[in-house]
């Protein structure tokens, strides 16, 4: 019989819990919280709006034979696949993590520089450097009402760990190479931990990519902190296959003139939800969201966005969009939420969508909370198809059908991903989603 997803993560809780060993003290108290509030929210979390179109395809994945990497001895995870993960003409830090192992290559899972940048492996970076992890680990995750997040928490061994000290500028981004290689169909749970302290400035870009045909079912959690004036580009770079699962849950908190970006690419996979939380609680913060999601037949992709204007004078903005094709499906539920004394707060919010075949389906629920009256806040929605007078001038200049949809879809995309802060990364993702346009299957 087909387990419910909340089955499923009951079943791998109680099979995974007894193998946890060895891990530092911050991961331990870390789950020893999350242990006695598990279930707490469940059947909120399992029936709210936000996973209402999310649970039907999850479930395609509830009834098989999962294995995970849960209290295997962690090995070096300099792993390379064919493709190289390479950006043309752009030096990058990378950190390697291959089914759930983190290092940096060359048999290190740790990075320390002399201006007090730590990066690499959580897992490690929680035994050398307790003091600096326990005072930002979970603190934003504490109270989530999601037990998909608790579970994270639970059964999380490794991750990614960036760490800038106060006025340290990284001027190469850190590339995440995320490979997953398996025989056998694995369920993988990842924590990240990324610390920019005051005047400090960083950019982090995650290719995630499957290797193997089998099922996977990957859950990361990433928690962002950014200190006064502080910067962080966060990129997520998703192409996976058909028989992948995955959730990314990315929180953010900022202090006061802090920059926070975040670009989200969905290229390809079978289901993927990406949850973004936001709390601006410094006076001049700044947040940028967008997300593209290029959606197939037999395909889901969610996208879910929490602005939280906690204090006045911030200014937040949000633009989504999806190319839906043959069958696909996909969800954009998206909320600014403006507390009570957030005056002079600016939030906008934008949702586009492309359904270039009948079959295709998208949902789509912008939201505005706002508890201030000085504010300038919008929010909108749109899904349509094809603009039947562009294809026709272009097509009586000469242009096939097919050539004309897909430079329709590219114009559609283009401003997305204009918005990569890094000119490099914009060439390497406009030649993906092209590729994935045109029907084709391409690296990251």
């Amino acid at each position: 019989m087909k387990l419910s997803s909340e089955t499923l993560l009951h079943s791998l809780t109680r099979r995974d819990v007894p193998l946890l060993g060895g891990e530092s003290a911050v991961f331990s108290n870390a789950r020893s919280v999350a242990r006695d509030s598990l279930g707490r929210f469940a059947k909120e979390t399992n029936l709210r709006e936000s996973y209402r179109y999310f649970s039907p395809y999850a479930n395609r994945w509830m009834d098989m034979d999962w294995h995970s990497p849960i209290g295997r001895e962690l090995r070096d995870a300099d792993y390379r696949c064919g493709c190289g993960h390479d950006f043309p003409d752009l030096e990058v830090h990378k950190i390697y993590v291959h089914n759930g192992c983190c290092s940096v290559g060359e048999g290190n899972f740790l990075s320390v520089h002399p201006s007090g940048l730590i990066y690499g492996s959580f897992a490690e970076a929680s035994k050398r450097y307790p003091r600096i992890v326990e005072q930002w680990y979970s603190r934003q995750t504490i109270g989530a009402e999601d037990d998909f997040v608790r579970r994270n928490t639970l059964l999380a061994e490794d991750g990614v760990f960036v760490y800038i000290p106060r006025g340290v500028r990284v001027e190469h981004p850190f590339q995440i190479i995320l490979t997953l290689d398996a025989c056998e169909a694995q369920y993988l749970e990842l924590r990240n931990l990324f610390v920019v302290e005051e005047q400090g400035e960083a950019s982090v870009v995650f290719c995630d990519r499957t290797q193997s045909p089998v099922a996977y079912f990957t859950q990361q959690v990433s928690e962002c902190f950014l200190g006064a004036e502080a910067g962080l580009n966060f990129v997520l770079l998703q192409n996976q296959h058909d028989e992948a699962l995955q959730m990314h849950h990315v929180y953010a908190e900022q202090r006061e003139s802090s920059r926070f970006v975040s670009n989200a690419f969905t290229v390809r996979g079978g289901a993927v939800r990406n949850n973004i939380y936001v709390t601006l609680q410094g006076q001049n913060a700044r947040t940028t969201c967008n997300g593209l999601a290029l959606v197939d037949a037999g395909q889901y992709v969610d996208m879910h966005t929490n602005v939280r204007h906690a204090v006045e004078r911030c200014e937040s903005n949000q633009l989504y969009k999806t190319v839906v094709d043959g069958g696909g499906e996909s969800n954009f539920y998206g909320v600014i939420d403006v507390q009570r004394g957030a005056q002079k707060t600016e939030a906008y919010q934008r949702n586009a969508n492309l359904l270039v075949s009948p079959g295709a389906k998208v949902h789509t629920k912008p939201q505005l909370i706002i508890h201030a009256d000085d504010v300038k806040c919008s929010h909108g929605a749109r899904v349509g198809q094809f603009d039947e007078d562009s294809r026709f001038y272009m097509m009586q200049r000469g242009l096939d059908p097919e050539a004309v949809n897909h430079l329709l879809m590219q114009g559609f995309v283009e401003d997305v991903i204009g918005m990569l802060p890094v000119a490099p990364l914009q060439t390497l993702v406009r030649e993906v989603v092209g590729e994935r346009l045109r029907g084709k299957v391409s690296s990251c």
